[in-house]
C-alpha cells in the first residue's frame, strides 16, 4: 500500500498529440484511489492547475490502486502520456505511477522523462472510468494478466 495526503496528476501528452508544458487541460472529471479495487475516495478533483489536478486529504490514506475519469472536453482532450505523483507536505513529491500499461514501470526506479513516457490506451468514450492498480503483471501478456488480476481482485474483495 502506497500512503499520500496529497496526490498530483499531471497530462504530459495529449491523444491529439499536444504536449507538455501547452497543454491547459487535463482532460479528466475525476480521479482518485483505489483499495482493493474499490474506491476508497470517490473526489472530483480538488484543484486544478492547467495539465495538473490535485487532490487533498486530512489524513495520510492509503491505497493500492488508483482511477481516473475521461468526458472533460473532447477525446481529442485526453491524457495519454501521465504522471501521477503523492506527497504528505506538498513539497516533497514522489512518483506514484506513469502512463504504463502493465506493471513494467516501479515505483523504485526514477520515471522517464515526459517525451519518453509510454503511451496508455484511454479509451475514447466519454465518462469511462479507468482503473490501475500496482499488481506487477510483466508485459508478456497484458490483456490476460489483466483479466486474471481482475477476476482475483472480483473474487476477494466486495465493495
Amino acid at each position: 500500500l502506497r500512503e499520500f495526503r496529497s496526490l498530483r496528476f499531471t497530462a504530459k501528452e495529449l491523444r491529439s498529440g499536444a504536449g507538455w508544458p501547452e497543454i491547459r487541460s487535463s482532460g479528466l472529471t475525476q480521479f482518485g484511489v483505489l483499495r482493493r479495487n474499490c474506491s476508497v475516495s470517490e473526489a472530483t478533483v480538488s484543484e486544478s492547475d492547467g495539465a495538473t489536478e490535485y487532490l487533498h486529504f486530512a489524513d495520510k490514506i492509503a491505497f493500492d490502486g488508483w482511477f481516473l475519469v475521461t468526458g472533460k472536453g473532447a477525446a481529442a482532450n485526453d491524457a495519454v502520456k501521465f504522471v501521477l505523483e503523492g506527497s504528505n507536505d506538498n513539497a516533497t513529491w514522489t512518483t506514484v505511477a506513469i502512463s504504463c500499461e502493465c506493471g513494467s514501470w516501479s515505483a523504485d526506479t526514477p520515471a522517464p522523462e515526459h517525451h519518453m513516457l509510454p503511451v496508455f490506451p484511454i479509451p475514447t468514450a466519454r465518462q469511462s472510468v479507468v482503473r490501475f492498480n500496482f499488481v506487477r503483471n510483466e508485459c508478456v501478456f497484458p490483456d490476460v494478466t489483466f483479466v486474471i488480476t481482475q477476476w482475483i481482485l472480483a473474487l476477494v474483495s466486495i465493495c
